[in-house]
């Protein structure tokens, strides 16, 4: 009988996980090639933990936190933040799909990072607002006013986008 492998379950987890992540991403970043290297970066810190992250309430969530601490790292190292003019280059794309989503990627760079973090945990990955707290460090009411707040700037920016 042999012993199960310290990564048993990680290349299912990363086959899953790994494109709802990069999206997620992408909401933060506003970079395709930035979402998919800070994602990926998380992945490797995750694997090296796997063993303890794989019994997590929410190892996708921890994955995400820990990508949107890589992406914040590299912002303070980087103080140039870079525009989303390469998402305006997007092959393939139907003209209104496009504009609809350079218009939510927009307004999303108008978010703070917390609120960021918060509308991509609850509005696209699904969290509750306590979910989103704990893996952010703060209160469930903290994160439904950022999601408040978020959403007023969103729904304004896609108003705007509308006339």
């Amino acid at each position: 009988m042999s012993t199960p492998s310290a990564h048993s379950g990680f290349e299912e987890f990363f086959r899953h996980e790994y494109q709802g992540l990069c999206r997620a991403m992408l909401l933060l970043t506003g970079n395709r090639a930035e979402a998919e290297e800070c994602v990926e970066e998380a992945l490797v810190r995750v694997l090296s933990r796997w063993n303890d992250v794989r019994v997590m309430a929410s190892p996708t969530g921890y994955t995400f936190v820990t990508a949107a601490n890589v992406f914040r790292r590299r912002r303070r190292r980087d103080a140039r933040h870079r525009p989303l003019a390469s998402l305006r280059e997007v092959p393939d794309d139907q003209s209104e799909r496009l504009d609809a989503r350079l218009s939510v990627l927009d307004g999303m760079q108008n978010l703070s990072l917390r609120q960021r973090q918060a509308i991509v945990l609850v509005d696209f990955l699904g969290f509750t607002s306590g979910e989103a707290g704990r893996l952010l460090g703060l209160r469930d009411s903290s994160v439904r006013s950022e999601l408040h707040r978020a959403r007023t700037v969103l729904s304004a920016k896609l108003k705007d986008g509308e006339q």
